[in-house]
């Protein structure tokens, strides 16, 4: 299992169809952990170098769902309560590409995140 820090990344395989951000938190949580967060630039490549080489989109921890509608300032947040650090610097450019996140074009339904298989980067998603 790949390490970085203090933790322990491990590949959980979802159906390939059909799959939500929940069954993959939920998946998580049955493991005892939670669904990936990304605290600094250089986890955010760890978890590109090690998970983003199967040509699939990676589901994070990251979600806005608590907010009434989108917004792109909305309030996004880890799974695993850990600070929202890069998550809540939208323009940055880090995490988030320029366009994203778009809460689905005005309508307002993508509240989760996933790593990008193309971009490498966090695209909001419809669960």
């Amino acid at each position: 299992m790949p390490i970085f820090g203090d933790k322990e990344y491990i590949k959980i395989d979802l159906p390939s169809s059909g799959s939500t951000w929940s069954d993959a938190e939920n998946a998580a949580i049955s493991l005892g952990g939670h669904s990936v967060s990304i605290n600094t630039q250089e986890e955010h490549q760890f978890i590109v170098d090690n998970f983003a080489i199967y040509n699939k989109h990676i589901w994070t921890g990251a979600y806005d769902r608590d907010e009434e509608g989108f917004s792109i300032n909305g309030n996004w947040q880890w799974t695993d309560g850990s600070l929202p650090g890069l998550l809540s610097n939208l323009r940055s450019g880090e995490l988030w590409p320029t366009h994203e996140p778009n809460g689905g074009e005005g309508r307002g339904d993508e509240h989760v995140a996933v790593i990008s298989s193309s971009s490498k980067k966090l695209h909001d998603v419809f669960d």
